[in-house]
């Protein structure tokens, strides 16, 4: 499961302190707070958070009654048929279009709203064990059948320097490659999942000192976008750099050059 937390900025206090008890409690959450990179595009990384979570909270209050920001989050996730559950905070009137929906009291106090809100992502889907005994967690990503390739450690950025390498911010995980889309996964955050259905390129360039892989993609508005990736492991860097081209052209159906 994957929580996007929707709320207004004046509650912003009330939310960290939601977001640090679901971390606690094992649930994977995207907070925006945490989850944009300094510079990042806004509008961009909040589209991704809302396209790869399952389900929702929403702060209602009287400032995020009145936000609009909150009010197109909420809608998304309405549009996409995906579970919200609303959380008063304050009292407030209630936007119509959430008003049957069932919510979670934190009027009354917070450590009794907190247990509510557990037990209502229970009914959800059980948190996943932790502790070696059970399943492995499932993310919003997580395939039903076996159609993804092997993981392949990597790193990647949008920026590279002839001389530094890449360039920050950066993240190292794992890359899987479907049928349907490019997932890089960084621990601790939410994937960054590529359609291959958006790929324009990709390709083996030769740096001074190394070889990488340079992939162009484009987002919802047809906008381009550039990502490099590197093998983790500088001795097997090149091997998995043409293993993960091979899945991208096999997958895709297409040369991407």
């Amino acid at each position: 499961m994957q929580i996007f937390v929707s709320y207004s900025r004046v509650d912003k206090a009330f939310a960290q302190r939601l977001v640090d008890d679901l971390v606690k409690n094992h649930y994977h959450t995207w907070f925006d707070l945490q989850d944009i990179p300094h510079g990042a595009n806004w509008d961009l990384e909040v589209q991704r958070g809302l396209e790869v979570c399952d389900t929702m909270v929403v702060m209602l209050s009287p400032p995020s009654a009145a936000s609009q920001n909150v009010a197109d989050e909420w809608s998304y996730f309405i549009e996409k048929k995906k579970r919200i559950i609303p959380l008063l905070i304050q009292p407030t009137d209630v936007p119509f279009r959430l008003s049957r929906r069932q919510r979670v009291d934190f009027t009354q106090g917070y450590d009794q709203g907190l247990a509510e809100l557990l037990r209502a992502l229970q009914e959800v889907v059980p948190v996943p064990a932790t502790n070696g005994g059970g399943s492995a967690p499932r993310t919003a990503t997580s395939p039903d059948n076996d159609d993804s390739s092997a993981s392949l450690a990597v790193t990647w950025a949008e920026r590279y320097h002839w001389w530094g390498g890449l360039l920050p911010p950066f993240n190292s995980g794992s890359a899987t490659v479907t049928e349907a889309e490019l997932r890089l996964i960084a621990p601790g955050r939410l994937p960054f999942i590529i359609p291959l259905t958006s790929l324009v390129s990709a390709k083996i360039e030769r740096r001074p000192w190394e070889f990488h892989l340079s992939i162009t993609f484009v987002d919802r508005t047809d906008v381009p976008h550039s990502l490099i990736l590197l093998g983790t492991q500088r001795k097997s860097r090149q091997v998995v750099e043409d293993e993960l081209l091979n899945l991208l052209k096999l997958h895709s159906g297409r040369s991407l050059t």
